[in-house]
């Protein structure tokens, strides 16, 4: 049985939960939250991490689910005191704080898992696969559109949401995982130019509302990521447009979780092609990092993806306009 503890009870805290409870031969052992009630299904909760960590209760691997800012905080203790972390993302706020996580993890022999459910939805995968098999050629240009809403029933008021230093942008909270997986499929990428401004919620938050920003692949193509959360009431549109050699692809829905367009040379698609997953992109993610868990390394090349990754999030941040 594989023991796991939750940091973290708030929106992203009981999705794990649910997940994990789904899993066989996985249980919840404590879960950790100022706000927890007593008992919850008989799990043993603790008001503090500290209170959890004199407690001594013996876990497998604890699930970092709290707000952005306390992720490196919590995620160096955590690692200091020898426990395998699952973070929830943005996994830091700087590059230089995931430097310091992969230097403990490693003196330590410790794992850092990520959380990137978005990776395991079967319209990804199939991309990733036909990418990686070279049946697209070479991208020429890839769009991300992401246009949602996020207003005053999201920033409410004394939340740490849209507060620059405790949030960090909406390219840590709310866009991050669309920023992975353009290089978790493309490859590495450089930045061009960053636009972003505020334009509906300037009395909401300290942070942009919407931005633009032009990436130039390794291997040549163009990256162009336009996103927003100032839609007016409801999401309007998540979608992938690829451009390519062999011909072009569209990938929709709010977690990339539909091909809408497949036009390729010499490939003919089918729905058939795209497995359904047997459950939540969570739950596969969790799987991910509990086989993961008897590997004798940590996987230092994935931890050094993210610390670039969160690096270009710093660069953009630094380079807007």
């Amino acid at each position: 049985m594989i023991n796991i503890a939750i940091l973290g009870l708030g929106f992203m805290g009981k999705k794990y939960l649910a997940a994990i409870e789904e899993i066989d031969e996985v249980q919840i052992s404590a879960i950790i939250d100022d706000s927890a009630i007593e008992n919850i299904d008989d799990i043993p909760y603790f008001k503090s991490l500290d209170d959890f960590l004199h407690s001594e209760i013996k876990v497998d691997l604890v699930v970092i689910s709290t707000p952005n800012y306390l992720h490196f905080s919590q995620a160096k203790t955590l690692l200091e005191h020898g426990y395998h972390i699952l973070i929830e993302k943005p996994f830091c706020l700087k590059g230089s704080e995931m430097e310091t996580l992969i230097k403990i993890a490693q003196e330590k022999q410790l794992k850092i898992f990520f959380s990137t459910p978005n990776r395991f939805s079967p319209a990804l995968a199939w991309l990733k696969k036909i990418q990686s098999e070279n049946i697209l050629g070479q991208p020429y240009l890839v769009q991300v559109n992401c246009f949602w809403n996020r207003d005053q029933r999201y920033y409410t008021p004394k939340s740490w949401k849209g507060r620059k230093e405790l949030d960090g942008g909406t390219l840590y909270t709310q866009f991050f995982h669309f920023l992975d997986l353009i290089l978790f499929t493309f490859g590495k990428a450089e930045l061009l130019s960053s636009y972003m401004d505020t334009f509906r919620h300037q009395s909401l938050v300290e942070i942009e509302d919407t931005g633009v920003l032009t990436l130039k692949l390794a291997t040549g193509g163009l990256v162009n990521f336009n996103f927003t959360t100032a839609v007016w009431d409801k999401n309007m549109e998540t979608s992938m447009n690829i451009i390519a050699e062999n011909g072009s692809v569209k990938i929709t829905g709010q977690y990339f979780d539909e091909v809408s367009i497949c036009n390729l040379k010499n490939y003919k698609f089918s729905l058939n092609d795209i497995a359904d997953n047997e459950c939540s992109n969570l739950q596969l993610n969790l799987k991910y990092a509990l086989k993961k868990l008897s590997d004798t390394e940590c996987d230092l090349e994935e931890m050094l993806y993210h610390q670039n990754l969160i690096s270009l999030v710093e660069n953009i941040y630094r380079s807007s306009k």
